[in-house]
This record gives structure tokens, sequence and C-alpha cells, in this order.
């Protein structure tokens, strides 16, 4: 079960650093594993005769070191050695990550739909939640990674749009299998995020969480600020991302829900690659990525996946 009531924005944010300190460094340490097991079963055939399954992960839950299930919507290719991750947004799985799905499959690159990586509720007022969300998240995508490796996967790119945009970036940051990506609506700073954002379930919170601790605007951005530590900006200046990945950006110009800053920061973190940009709100946003550029999403990672 998503945590909704914290809305769009379980990630990262904090001061910036060339590396990872070693603190952080253990933490994200704790999300590989590579002592996975895995169950697969092909169910029906998707919308465009791709066939479907289901692919339940266990791995560790890396905030507790239990053992957790992570489920795969997968939309198969026979003979594929390329695979997408698809990181849903906020809500999880809907119809436009099956839409990428099955434009993929259905032009032979295997794709998996990420759900279901959260082990207990949380409170939605106690701000450890955002570490606890990234850590999960990211042990999602690392354990789908080592799933998809070791059942004859050579490279493997990754779609993110909104939250999973927010969550993907790290990942792609991490794990050197991954490639290539496209962030639809991603950003970088969860705590400038959260103190600005007007998407209603997160300016929810953010009153609550306000008012119940007696603090200001200024005085909660800051209490946010230094409570999460698993940071994309820990990797902020690392020049090698830049050579290293091919991403292509699409931003809202104009979004109240992760401010169009940033959407440019982490734009800019992967130097002056394929970017398209819209002067339309959030939600509208990433409709029409669907609608109007699919086939240009589906070309740059056609193009960047290793054969």
């Amino acid at each position: 079960m998503r945590l909704a009531i914290a809305g769009l924005f379980f990630i990262f944010a904090g001061a910036a650093q060339a590396l990872p300190s070693p603190a952080l460094q253990r933490l994200i340490d704790r999300t590989s594993d590579k002592n996975i097991t895995f169950f697969h079963t092909v169910e029906k055939q998707s919308t465009r005769n791709c066939p479907k399954g289901r692919t339940f992960i266990t791995g560790k839950e890396p905030w507790t070191g239990e053992k957790r299930d992570i489920l795969l919507n997968e939309y198969e290719a026979t003979g594929s050695t390329r695979a997408i991750i698809i990181m849903p947004p906020t809500g999880g799985e809907n119809i436009v990550d099956q839409y990428y799905a099955n434009q993929f499959c259905s032009k032979g690159i295997r794709a998996v739909i990420v759900n279901n990586f959260e082990m207990f509720p949380e409170s939605g007022v106690d701000l450890k939640m955002y570490d606890i969300e990234a850590l999960r998240s990211l042990a999602a995508i690392r354990q789908t990674a080592e799933y998809l490796s070791r059942t004859g996967t050579k490279s493997i790119g990754l779609i993110g749009t909104s939250l999973g945009a927010l969550q993907g970036s790290l990942g792609v940051m991490v794990d050197d299998r991954i490639n290539v990506a496209t962030f639809i609506v991603g950003g970088m700073g969860l705590a400038q995020i959260v103190a600005a954002s007007e998407e209603p379930e997160q300016a929810q919170l953010r009153k609550l969480r306000m008012d119940m601790w007696k603090l200001d605007q200024k005085q909660y951005a800051e209490k946010v600020r230094q409570a999460i530590h698993v940071d994309t900006f820990a990797f902020e200046d690392d020049a090698t991302l830049k050579d290293r990945k091919k991403v292509m950006s699409i931003i809202a110009i104009g979004d109240t829900y992760v401010p169009t800053e940033n959407q440019m920061r982490l734009y800019r973190v992967w130097g002056t690659q394929p970017k398209i940009t819209m002067v339309r709100p959030h939600v509208d946003t990433v409709m029409r990525s669907a609608l109007m550029h699919a086939t240009e999403i589906y070309t740059f990672m056609n193009n960047n996946l290793i054969p």
C-alpha cells in the first residue's frame, strides 16, 4: 500500500556534495540484495498482444532487514535482451504506465511496472518516512534490475513519472546496470518541494504538521531539511553522470506540484541532454507526455539501450 497521505513526495533533499558521505553510502549499500528469489507466471495477453504476467521478487527490506515482496507487472518481449523499468506516480500503476509498457513490448523491448514495495504504513506526520520510502524505492529498483539481469536482460532503462521520476533518479545514479532513462516532471530537492508544493495532499499534510508543531513556513522548511538524509544531492556534483547515463527530461513550466526550478535542477545533473518543455500544469504534462511524445520517448530509449 502506498503512503497516499504523503502525496507525490517521498524522496531526497539536502546539501550538495561531490560524493555520498560514508553514512549515506552505508544506507545505500543496504538496498543491494544479490540473494533475491522470484516467482513468475504468465497470465494473459496485453492489449498489444504481449505475454503479460506477474513476478513476485522476495528480497531484503532495507530499513528493517526483513524479507518483503515486490510485485512486477511484466510485459514480455520474447527473446529480448533489453528491458525498461517503469516507476509509477503517486497512487501506483495507471493507464499511462500500461501504455508505455505496451508500446515497448510490442516493439521488442521487455517492460516491467514496479508495484508494492512498502512493507508497513508509517504515520503521515512522522518525517522519518521520507528516508524509509527513499530506501525502499531504491531497493525495489535495484532488486528489479537484479531480477532482469538474471533472466536474460543485458541492457536496462527506466521511465519514471512524477513520484516515480523522483524515486527513479536515485536508482539511475546508484545502479550502473541502468544506463538510460526518461524522467517526466521529476525533480531534485525534496525539502524545497515539500515546503513549496501546492499538490493538494502534500499541502494538507504540510498544514497539519505546521499546526501540530506550531511552526511558520520557514521553520517548517528547515525542520524537513534536517530530517532527510537519503539524498540525490549527494550526486549533484558527479560530473561523470552526463557521460555515463543518457537521460531525457520532460519539464512542466509553471508547475506548482514539483516546482519547475527543482525539475531544472535534476535536468542539469545530466548535462545538455534531450529536454521537452511544456507550459502546462503537472498532471496535464504527465498525460500529454504519453499522448504527444510517446514516440520521442520510445525512440530515445531504443536508440540508447545497448543492443
